[in-house]
């Protein structure tokens, strides 16, 4: 059972997802695994359906992000970036609200969202962005939890 947050925390995670969206933002480097989603998208916005055949989900996924984004913001890179920007800090204050519902530390769950964030690569796509930068979201469902001493035990 998930332990209750306490009233710092929400602030703490406001924070985090602050910090890791502006230095995500200011190290912002795009590749072309960008420009070939935002071409889709733009292709999407004209009627078109690139996407209807690919083996791998998250492309289509990615795609229709980005096309759902060129939608709210027009079509230009910025918008793009500040997508990826946005679903890094998401999920840098889901690893930290998760690890603080399991009972770890403050600082140490600081430590683990900060980690995961600063894990991603440059180029991380935006459903990586978002599933594989939370390690700890799965980590609601195990029966393991970490004592503050930093063992592990099993709950029953």
């Amino acid at each position: 059972m998930p332990l209750p947050l306490q009233r710092h925390d929400a602030a703490i995670a406001a924070a985090l997802g602050l910090l890791v969206f502006v230095v995500r933002w200011l190290i912002l480097d795009f590749d072309n695994e960008y420009f070939m989603h935002v071409a889709w998208a733009a292709e999407m916005i004209r009627g078109g359906r690139p996407v209807y055949d690919f083996v791998e989900p998250g492309f289509i996924l990615q795609t229709t992000i980005a096309y759902l984004a060129m939608l709210a913001g027009g079509p230009q890179l910025a918008v793009e970036g500040a997508l990826v920007c946005a679903l890094l800090a998401t999920a840098t204050v889901a690893t930290f609200l998760v690890c603080r519902s399991l009972g770890i530390p403050r600082w140490m769950a600081v430590v683990a969202s900060l980690a995961a964030a600063a894990t991603a690569r440059a180029s991380t796509p935006i459903q990586k962005s978002l599933c594989t930068r939370s390690p700890f979201w799965r980590s609601s469902h195990t029966r393991a939890i970490l004592r503050a001493d930093g063992s592990w035990r099993w709950r029953r």
